[in-house]
């Protein structure tokens, strides 16, 4: 079995309609919540596209990120993690590289259950299909 995740948008930050405390709880509830989502998942996962809200996220919503996947991919070593960009994901400067990318690529080179998905792929039954940049 497979678990799609997708749209997390982790690292925004409110300014319409919240105050700085409001918008801070929720960027803080968002990470407990992927966190606590990832936790109860004991098979295959793909996150969809735009687990950031930006192409660059703060080094606390990274950190925070890296480890609720980090700790998934321990207790779980027998599964997959597909991690699929979205358009949320890709830098619009080609010089600069993305948390997601990077993000991606840390995992990638310590555990060996990780896919980053640039490009169009099968994964079983299923067709990945990841934003592309133009």
């Amino acid at each position: 079995m497979t678990t799609i995740l997708n749209d997390w948008h982790l690292g925004v930050t409110r300014e319409v309609g919240a105050t700085p405390s409001s918008a801070a709880e929720l960027k803080s509830w968002l990470l407990t919540m992927f966190s606590k989502t990832l936790q109860s998942i004991h098979d295959d996962v793909i996150i969809l596209g735009d687990l950031f809200n930006s192409s660059v996220i703060d080094n606390c919503t990274f950190g925070a990120t890296y480890t609720a996947l980090s700790t998934w991919l321990y207790r779980n070593p027998v599964y997959k993690l597909y991690l699929v960009q979205g358009n949320h994901d890709i830098s619009k400067n080609s010089l600069e590289l993305s948390s997601f990318k990077l993000l991606t690529e840390i995992l990638k080179s310590i555990h060996t259950n990780v896919v980053g998905v640039y490009t169009p792929m099968k994964v079983g039954e299923l067709y990945i299909v990841p934003h592309l940049p133009t």
